[in-house]
């Protein structure tokens, strides 16, 4: 089977799409699927193309989208699979697959959550009604990442079928290969215990609440120092940093910039605990991999983990500042061993429900169904309701 991905970068540059979207193409090309990627081009996508393997990909300006139809014509894809919107890419892939009878299943990312559609909404509306609204209703299939994502996509009207498949993460590193890690942090943090937030800094992560609530909590804590780790976005660092230097944060918080490789499995390495007090998700590859370190986690109801409450692997807090200054305060006040069990819980949780290699088989399933309806059931995973 010829599986074509569409995606927003083949870099850094797409944040955890990046991350997702790589693995998700690399294992189902581990199954025996042809796979090449499409993506518009970005100032790293050389640096980063050997993370792809021997995927095939094929770039380009994403003003040109066009221009990649005759690409498409000579591969012959047996289906389309689309991760994020919003792109001009979208109304090339809706002419094809429309012309030529290839089904296309979107995955939005996240991108459909109110949240997500308020923020820039006047540009979503105008690329809705250019291309993306007609695209959205005429996919053969949308891909939600999580329950709470189904609802969101149902709230947009769209009335497809919805595959409900998770995210995935690749198992970390083993002991051996961490003893030569590198430590991420200021070297006078080495004696500290260290809460790591690892994603885009973005207005959406919530850094703002969180660094209001660091002030708030850092009276009942001497111990624990926040690293800040990611790329930023739109200048969104300066306020961050702004309101570190006027709490007086500076030697207890600190950004460390993004990290990437081995260096980004460092942090996670060298930390004790992690927090991504989002306002608005998909489903987060950085909470997937801070699980598989073993990180005790706090979280807002916008990662979509509620399994992470429910196994007794994270703190559950709002968006806001005061609720992110009480859960601070219970993860500081709890003994090293009840740090290590709730590690532990979320640790044994990706091993059991996020692995890659079982969510591309799921996924597979759904194409097989897609493209041959006949020779194949409808797969577990997929809701008509």
């Amino acid at each position: 089977m010829k599986v074509t991905f569409f995606t927003n970068s083949l870099s850094r540059e797409g944040g955890g799409l990046f991350h997702s979207v790589r693995s998700l193409a690399k294992n189902i090309r581990n199954s025996d699927c042809e796979v090449n990627v499409f993506s518009p081009s970005d100032p790293h996508q050389d640096q980063d193309r050997a993370m792809w393997g021997d995927i095939h990909t094929v770039t380009y300006h994403r003003l040109l989208a066009f221009k990649v139809r005759s690409k498409l014509s000579q591969i012959a894809p047996d289906i389309i699979h689309l991760n994020g919107i919003w792109l001009p890419h979208s109304q090339i892939i809706h002419s094809f697959s429309q012309s030529q009878g290839v089904p296309q299943i979107i995955s939005p990312r996240g991108m459909l959550d109110p949240w997500a559609l308020r923020n820039a909404r006047f540009k979503k509306t105008i690329a809705g009604w250019l291309f993306e609204y007609r695209n959205l209703r005429n996919a053969s299939c949308i891909h939600a990442l999580c329950e709470s994502e189904y609802k969101a996509i149902r709230a947009f009207g769209l009335k497809q079928p919805v595959a409900i498949i998770p995210n995935g993460v690749n198992p970390p590193l083993s002991d051996p290969d961490r003893k030569n890690l590198p430590w991420p942090y200021p070297e006078e943090w080495r004696e500290h215990q260290i809460l790591l937030f690892l994603s885009r800094i973005h207005p959406k992560k919530g850094l703002i609440p969180l660094i209001h609530a660091w002030q708030q909590s850092i009276e009942t804590n001497a111990d624990w120092r926040l690293a800040i780790v990611g790329p930023d976005e739109n200048d969104h660092i300066k306020d961050i940093l702004r309101l570190v230097e006027d709490y007086g944060l500076k030697g207890s918080v600190a950004w460390i910039g993004p990290q990437y490789g081995k260096d980004r499995t460092a942090c996670y390495h060298h930390a004790d605990a992690f927090i991504l007090p989002s306002y608005s998700e998909g489903l987060p590859m950085a909470v997937l991999e801070a699980l598989s370190f073993n990180l005790p986690a706090i979280l807002t109801p916008e990662c979509h983990l509620p399994e992470t409450i429910d196994v007794g692997a994270a703190l559950l807090t709002e968006p806001t500042e005061n609720d992110i200054a009480e859960k601070l305060r219970e993860l500081f006040s709890l003994e090293r061993s009840s740090l290590v069990d709730m590690g532990q819980k979320g640790s044994q949780l990706v091993k059991t429900s996020f692995s890659w290699a079982s969510i591309s088989k799921r996924m597979i399933a759904v194409y097989k169904w897609l493209v041959a309806p006949d020779s194949h059931p409808m797969p577990a995973d997929v809701r008509v309701d």
